[in-house]
């Protein structure tokens, strides 16, 4: 049959504000063959996201021979709370980023402090994150490299079901591996 529609009225309304801000300071420092890149910073967000939405039956409608119902026309508003969440993050870094001849080694690490406020429930989240790597880069250009890392992510938004906010993101990757730095070789050579 496939001729008769059925109709919906759906509002939705989304009202977002958003601050974030990253002060950092960088300083090198060298002794001999002995380099140093120094940074450290703070990262700092605050976060306000409400939504609502309504929704609504609107009638039925033939689709190859529409007459649209003036009666359904009416602003059904958004009566139904999607979203309340305050998010704020404060991020505290630094990472020292050491050469030593031809390896070059990293460590960083950040502190994250996370307030989430969803529909009046709070949440608390404290993480610490890392990062280490090494990189030796030959004189032919080859580069073997291995390195490790740790990270936190919070996740705005709530389950729908439990009305529990989400559970921040937590990743651990490692890699290893050689590159090839072919910047040493001539211009007639294509990669």
């Amino acid at each position: 049959y496939y001729r008769t529609l059925q109709q919906y009225n759906f509002t939705y309304a989304e009202h977002v504000k958003s601050f974030a801000m990253d002060n950092r300071l960088e300083g090198t420092l060298k002794a001999g063959s002995v380099t140093q890149k120094l940074l450290g910073g703070v990262d700092y967000r605050n976060v306000t996201n409400n939504a609502k939405f309504g929704f609504g039956f609107a009638g039925q409608i033939d689709a190859f021979d529409p007459v649209y119902d003036p009666s359904f026309e009416q602003r059904i508003g958004y009566p139904t709370a999607y979203n309340q969440q305050k998010l704020k993050q404060t991020g505290i870094y630094g990472q020292d980023q050491i050469g030593i001849d031809h390896l070059f080694i990293l460590l960083g690490g950040r502190y994250d402090n996370v307030d989430v406020d969803s529909f009046g429930s709070t949440q608390k989240e404290h993480k610490f994150t890392y990062r280490a790597g090494a990189n030796y880069v030959t004189s032919v250009g080859l580069a073997p490299y291995f390195s490790y890392s740790t990270s936190f992510e919070p996740v705005l938004g709530h389950d729908a079901v439990t009305n529990q906010p989400f559970k921040p993101t937590s990743v651990k990757q490692v890699e290893g591996g050689v590159k090839y730095d072919a910047r040493g070789l001539p211009s007639n050579i294509k990669l």
